[in-house]
């Protein structure tokens, strides 16, 4: 009965899980079915050997699961049971069914490993066959399996729950969640999850239950409701929805945009340089890659006969090129890691613009996805086993990674860049972050790094690389390498690098060892086609059962969309020379790279003349990322407001001129200080003439508002 609880529990809301142990505990007080003096002893029984077992099997077989199923298969417990109807409990049959199952499922995978039946497990299984990312669903364990410890746990040790229960949290502590504990000791080894891992989450549960129930506004002996699946008349009320999803921030989209799209509805111009969206704040699409994709949209086009009059010959010969990757055209389904045609031509521009013969890269390893955020959402999900497992990110980061690993049950584990070393990336910061995290008993299993960066747009060196990919190799985790900005370089004493070149260059063993996702998409660069979602992951030195694994479930949505692919075949393999587009595709590409270079010196330069302003050049990508050194009175007027300080003069700022950026506790920044991020996106007549002065009268005012 426990195991059934407990996959509720553990697998579902907390409120479901609250729901379900009161149906539990109202089953068993009605059917009177188990003796109360069997809610501990059972579970010891099953549980405690005299001699502890020497392997895995042994170890689950003295968990009881097996026991488990026959004693509710048996007469001990009473077929009312099985009547849902009568009780609105729970069918034991299908718990004893499923139990069956997952005892043959562990006996043939314990028969087939490759290890003696006699071997210990190991207590942090972090590498499989050499491979951070592996297809096995072996797991690492939290702690040493201790049938000892999985007692004390059971027992719980608090002598008040021994007395005879007086209320119904008491009742239900009792007679279901001590037992609970036991069973998902148990029940953590045979779906290969650790008894660490287990063990904490029904503490944390019991915890928030007890919490729950003391605040709750009703008499403790009032009636539990047997199904908490609406509330307020709802079934999908945000009390009732995944606690990740409520608990998940993403502050580009947060509450300056929400304001900010309230004050454009009411009249408002707004500017929003709150997100990197070059089309919306006035920026033109290539000619070329627009002629190639509107005969894609519209292939019978390509059958007129002034087709040739409308469209240069490259143009309609590329489009015949990409539609034949794909057939039935944009309108039809593509391969769930994309056309084969586009993989093989981004397999191709990696090897070209990192100086590798043909053929180095795998096209297979290659997923084309919805832009580069669908892709970094892919490794994070296959990557995050449950809250024990940790993805180092800087700090500042871009929220796109604090969203994704809260939404995946993860852990962020955050390393500052330094601020006043131009947002210098320092190894030994790395390696405190990941030691601090190991003594928590959180397991970094990836490495985010953005280069360039955002929100910090710095530039790392060819030697930053070289030192991430040693740390990477050494504390064994997958590097995720977020570079869709490597077209955005706006200084030359550091251009840009790809991880995949540095690892390439340093031969072995890294190249053959670390585990490197690299990320790229349309939506920046010269292209800036964000409405387009195209983007992709290069997965190097993955292992093939992990790659099956994603394939597998980017199969569930089915296919990236066509059009977004085929703008990414033309991102990576643009016009050649001596082509009819050639000239002019360079002419409009070099005019947006310069221009953005001339902007970024614009915005650094303005803010760098405010008054309390400081601002760190921006080397690359398409932001700023300003220190704000607020006045004493105006951080008090934002704590009676009930804002942080980067909040409050955010939406000040506006209020008062349209102007929406994006804190910079949003992205996250060293205790104490404060930032904001702003794109340096706005044309650079709107920027002269409509940005920087707004941005300077206000700043001027609201310092002297408060003014210490």
């Amino acid at each position: 009965m426990a195991l059934g609880v407990l996959s509720i529990a553990t697998r579902r809301s907390l409120k479901r899980g609250v729901s379900s142990l009161r149906a539990f505990q109202q089953v068993r007080c009605r059917s009177r079915c188990i003796p109360e003096s069997r809610d501990h002893a059972r579970v010891r029984s099953l549980a405690h050997e005299d001699s502890p077992p020497q392997s895995e099997l042994a170890v689950y077989r003295y968990g009881g699961m097996d026991d488990c199923a026959a004693e509710m298969r048996s007469q001990t417990y009473s077929p009312e049971l099985a009547e849902p109807d009568r009780f609105g409990g729970p069918n034991l049959l299908p718990i004893a069914d499923g139990i069956d199952r997952v005892v043959k499922t562990w006996d043939a995978e314990f028969a087939s490993a490759a290890q003696p039946a006699t071997a210990a497990p190991s207590l942090n299984e972090a590498v499989v066959d050499g491979k951070i990312w592996s297809s096995s669903g072996r797991l690492r364990s939290g702690r040493e399996f201790s049938i000892p410890r999985l007692l004390e746990c059971a027992q719980g040790g608090d002598p008040a729950l021994q007395a005879a229960p007086d209320s119904f949290e008491r009742t239900t502590r009792t007679g279901a969640l001590q037992t609970a504990t036991m069973a998902l000791g148990v029940l953590s080894i045979a779906t290969r999850r650790s008894l660490k891992r287990g063990v904490s989450s029904l503490r944390a549960f019991q915890q928030t239950w007890d919490a729950e129930f003391a605040s709750a506004a009703q008499p403790a002996t009032a009636a539990p409701s047997l199904n908490e699946a609406v509330v307020d008349g709802k079934i999908m009320h945000p009390s009732l929805l995944n606690r990740n999803v409520r608990e998940t921030q993403y502050a580009v989209r947060g509450e300056l945009y929400l304001k900010a799209e309230e004050l454009r509805q009411k009249g408002m111009e707004i500017i929003f340089t709150n997100v990197g969206n070059p089309h919306a704040l006035g920026q033109v699409p290539i000619t070329y890659n627009r002629q190639v994709l509107a005969l894609c949209a519209a292939p019978f086009l390509l059958e007129h006969p002034e087709v040739t009059k409308m469209f240069p010959s490259d143009a309609i010969s590329r489009a015949k090129e990409l539609l034949s990757y794909n057939k039935g055209g944009i309108g039809a389904y593509s391969d769930s890691r994309g056309a084969e045609g586009v993989r093989k031509e981004v397999a191709r521009y990696i090897e070209q613009r990192d100086g590798m013969p043909a053929g180095t890269v795998n096209h297979n390893n290659i997923f084309l996805t919805d832009g580069a955020s669908v892709a970094v959402r892919m490794g994070l999900n296959s990557l995050i086993r449950d809250e024990n497992d940790g993805i180092l990110v800087p700090i500042p980061q871009y929220p796109l990674y604090s969203a994704s690993i809260k939404l995946y049950g993860g852990s962020l584990v955050p390393y500052e860049l330094d601020e006043s070393k131009g947002w210098g990336l320092n190894v030994e910061a790395l390696r405190k972050a990941c030691s601090d995290a190991k003594a928590k008993g959180i397991l970094p299993r990836g490495l985010v790094f953005i280069n360039p960066g955002n929100p910090t747009g710095q530039c790392l060196s060819k030697e930053n690389l070289k030192e991430l990919a040693q740390f990477a190799s050494e504390e064994q985790v997958v590097l995720m390498a977020d570079e869709v900005y490597q077209e955005n370089i706006f200084q030359d004493e550091r251009p840009f690098v790809s991880m995949r070149q540095v690892l390439y260059e340093a031969g072995e063993p890294l190249n053959s060892k670390v585990e490197l996702l690299s990320f790229h998409t349309v939506s920046k660069g010269a292209l800036g086609e964000c409405g387009l979602r195209g983007g992709y992951v290069e997965m190097h030195n993955i292992h093939p059962g992990a790659i099956e694994e994603v394939y597998k479930t980017a199969s569930i949505n089915l296919s990236p969309n066509v059009l977004g692919q085929m703008a990414m075949g033309l991102m990576v393999n643009p016009p050649a020379p001596g082509t009819p587009s050639y000239e002019g595709y360079m002419k409009e590409k070099n005019e947006v790279l310069a221009s953005m270079r001339r902007r970024a010196h614009i915005m650094t330069d303005a803010f760098n003349s405010l008054e309390g302003v400081t601002c760190n050049f921006t080397e690359g990508a398409m932001y700023s990322f300003p220190q704000l050194h607020l006045p004493k009175k105006a951080i008090e007027a934002a704590k009676a407001a009930g804002k942080s300080p980067d909040v409050f003069y955010c939406l000040k700022l506006l209020e008062a001129t349209g102007i929406s950026v994006v804190p910079g506790s949003g992205f996250g920044q060293a205790e104490g200080t404060f930032h904001l991020r702003t794109t340096i996106l706005p044309m650079e007549d709107v920027m002269k003439e409509k940005f920087v002065p707004l941005l300077t009268d206000f700043h001027k005012k609201f310092m002297d508002t408060y003014r210490d």
